[in-house]
């Protein structure tokens, strides 16, 4: 199995990014392709700060979402946020379509190192950040009984469940 054939994670969970099920959520769909993850997105007034434009800490969960999901395909299991820096170069219009694109640094340990961006269709930057991601390998999940709540739990060891079956 390569890294881009691991499960998709819009099926575990209720996830802002990328949930089909969140009603409140951004519906992320991602393309996948060797050490890149992307995603197209359009969002209308109700993620706004002022009139016409997409409020900030919107565009970071963007960012945060996408590079998660490489750091998955990097180390082959959900990874959550360590840290995370944004730097935004222009404003985000509302109702306009951008894409979403994050590219892996690499690994070391249980830790992936990744670089995003969010960009308009002719390529000029609205945001770029850099993050770290801490893996939530098998050993971790084990180990993290008593800090993560028993939903998130259940959907890490059903991941792990259906990377054994995958092809």
């Amino acid at each position: 199995m390569s890294r881009a054939d691991v499960p998709a994670t819009s099926g575990y969970g209720n996830c802002f990014g990328c949930s089909p099920r969140n009603v409140n959520g951004l519906k992320l769909k991602f393309e996948i392709a060797p050490g890149r993850v992307s995603a197209w997105v359009e969002l209308g007034p109700e993620f706004e700060s002022f009139p016409g434009m997409i409020h900030g800490g919107i565009i970071a969960t963007l960012l945060d979402e996408v590079m998660a999901q490489a750091a998955l395909r990097e180390g082959r299991c959900p990874a959550t946020t360590a840290g995370m820096r944004v730097r935004y170069a222009q404003v985000m219009e509302t109702n306009r379509i951008y894409r979403v694109i994050a590219e892996s640094g690499g690994r070391t340990g249980d830790v992936v190192t990744v670089q995003g961006r969010l960009e308009t269709p002719e390529g000029a930057l609205v945001a770029v950040s850099d993050g770290t991601f801490l893996l939530w390998t098998q050993a971790r999940a084990e180990s993290a009984k008593l800090t993560l709540p028993p939903p998130a739990m259940q959907s890490l060891k059903q991941f792990f469940r259906d990377l054994e079956v995958s092809p």
